[in-house]
């Protein structure tokens, strides 16, 4: 439970789960009083049996599109990186490009 606040929607979930482990209720009623369905109640009520309060909060961790610091500090040099250094290679590299293709078809 480190890092997560408990909110009076989880307590209710898991006093309901903890009354169909003890067979208080079916799990029909489990899944009508908590608005999920059947399918939904018994994945809970498993990871309840195996985890107890902690197997109901939140499990992801962080955002899985996040890139890295690596990653970012490389976008942030091109992103910085001045526009007229890549015309300018581009624009080499088109010259040294056409002028091959010049020289190869001479007959024009």
């Amino acid at each position: 439970m480190d890092g997560y606040n408990l909110t009076m929607k989880d307590i209710k979930k898991f006093e309901v789960l903890m009354r169909l482990v003890r067979k208080e209720i079916k799990g029909y009623q489990a899944a009508s009083l908590l608005g999920y369905s059947k399918v939904h109640i018994s994945r809970l009520k498993k990871r309840v049996l195996e985890y107890g309060l902690d197997g109901l909060l939140h499990t992801r961790k962080g955002c899985p599109r996040k890139i890295s610091e690596e990653q970012r500090e490389k976008i942030r040099e091109l992103y910085v990186k001045p526009y007229y250094e890549s015309i300018d290679s581009s624009e080499t590299s088109m010259d040294s490009f056409y002028s091959s293709k010049m020289v190869a078809c001479s007959c024009c």
